[in-house]
């Protein structure tokens, strides 16, 4: 009976262990899947369609830009704390302050726009004079210093048509509660490039209303040099009267992330198109150092891809907070991506692509993940470089024996990879994976980006781990 109920025991034992043992092999299937699918887009964001109306709505009212800057801004505003009387429009005392806030800067540059836009469109055909209206969107004390009139104002100020503009800085005087001067320093197109100019901006926050002082009064003035803490001496603070023309309305004024990352890429583009020097000056250092080292070689690049940079549009974006910046990703219609490190909209750095450098936001999944996923990461930014012929960026990465064996100059990688692979390459991974000594051998299907029915050809690439920053080297073979 004894021997009976031991051998029970021992069956129970044993079913016991089989079932923990399938239990253990089954969490760890699910670990390893969720795990993997989560880190198969350690390159590719979480990103909104940039003209998704409804993706715009619901993230609008959680803005990664005003969350960021609302602690810096708690620090910038006016005590009224002492004025018992509000109802009027009381004089403040204070100086320029940095404009961080992004409702502010598009705000300002919707007037602006305005400015310029009523500049060219309301000519009188027979006179060829502007109208009054025209005129009175130049502040009284700005007309009155500047003898501006109706016959003299295309004189003083020539004709522009739809001009480009792009701010680069901005600064904000409170002149009452109710009032708001802003300085703002920015470059706009011309006939022959652009110019550096600056303008005034008032902003009467109660009528809804505003007017703006010209350059050349800024210039008359010794105001061209003006700072932070520094203090305009403007007479004229009185009620900005209404026009069908000088009002604007919050609420048409966008400035979620969806504007800001808009914005950013439109001062990319103006920089491309008049101020190439200016783009180069704007690049991350680090990046910089990493991939264009010379302006001789950044102008290079930007003009081997001329008509696609130009061409361009966003079509979706990303926004996260690292290392007390904001990171916005545009990714574009050719697939390039844009990465912005931003204080606020006048200071910020660029990245051309997202692969050259190991971005943090990747850095942490690529530690958190198997090393089978980290070398398909490493695949995916030496692929990225490839269709972007950075050549030099997927060289550097080769294996020294391939190197000395097949490739000794880069000349020669160049063209193995223009005779055997397409200009713009799609790829997917093929069921063949292997892994021996930390090489991880993968095979790629390859097909013309830009042709459904071009030749399908197989890449085996051979990815060795170096370092836990995501360094490695890589050997590649066409079939």
């Amino acid at each position: 009976m004894k021997n009976k109920t031991r051998k029970i025991l021992k069956y129970l034992i044993f079913i016991l262990l089989i079932v923990m043992l399938i239990v253990l092999v089954f969490v760890i299937f699910f670990i390893n899947r969720n795990k993997t699918n989560d880190s198969q887009d350690i390159i590719n964001e979480n990103v909104i369609d940039i003209e998704d109306e409804d993706e715009i709505e619901e993230n609008e009212s959680n803005s990664v830009y005003d969350n960021f800057v609302s602690k810096y801004e708690e620090n910038n505003t006016t005590d009224i704390s002492n004025i018992v009387d509000t109802s009027s429009d009381i004089v403040v005392d204070s100086t320029l302050t940095p404009v961080i806030n992004a409702k502010k800067y598009f705000l300002v540059k919707y007037c602006m726009e305005r400015y310029y836009k009523e500049d060219n469109s309301e000519v009188s055909e027979e006179t060829n004079s502007y109208t009054d209206e025209i005129i009175n969107l130049i502040d009284i004390e700005a007309r009155q210093a500047l003898n501006i009139n109706n016959e003299n104002f295309s004189n003083i100020y020539g004709k522009l048509t739809a001009p480009m503009f792009c701010i680069d800085n901005m600064y904000e005087q409170k002149l009452t509660l109710n009032k708001s001067l802003y300085l703002v320093f920015y470059r706009i197109e011309t006939d022959s490039g652009y110019a550096n100019l600056a303008m005034f901006v008032k902003v009467d926050n109660k009528n809804k209303t505003f007017s703006v002082y010209p350059n050349e009064y800024l210039k008359r003035n010794n105001y061209l040099n003006l700072k932070q803490d520094d203090k305009v001496n403007i007479n004229n603070i009185e009620d900005i009267e209404k026009t069908t023309i000088n009002v604007y309305n919050e609420d048409d004024i966008d400035a979620d992330d969806r504007a800001c990352i808009k914005e950013l890429y439109k001062k990319c583009k103006f920089d491309l198109l008049l101020d190439l020097e200016h783009l180069y000056n704007t690049l991350d250092v680090e990046y910089k150092n990493a991939r264009f080292k010379t302006f001789d070689m950044f102008k290079q690049y930007v003009d081997s891809k001329k008509t696609e940079l130009y061409l361009d549009r966003l079509l979706k974006y990303n926004s996260n907070i690292y290392d007390e910046k904001i990171v916005y990703t545009g990714i574009s219609h050719n697939n390039n991506h844009y990465v912005f490190y931003v204080k606020n909209l006048t200071s910020y750095t660029l990245m051309l692509d997202n692969y050259t450098l190991v971005l943090p936001q990747y850095k942490q999944m690529y530690e958190n993940n198997f090393t089978s996923v980290q070398a398909r990461y490493c695949i995916e930014r030496f692929m990225r470089a490839i269709n972007d012929k950075n050549y030099e960026f997927a060289y550097s990465n080769l294996l020294q024996i391939q190197k000395n064996n097949y490739y000794p100059t880069i000349n020669d990688f160049i063209n193995f990879i223009q005779n055997n692979l397409y200009s713009e390459n799609a790829y997917e991974y093929g069921e063949n994976f292997s892994v021996s000594d930390n090489v991880y051998q993968y095979s790629l299907k390859v097909t013309d980006a830009n042709n459904s029915n071009s030749e399908a050809k197989t890449l085996n690439i051979a990815v060795t781990l170096l370092d836990e920053n995501a360094n490695f080297n890589i050997a590649v073979v066409v079939e």
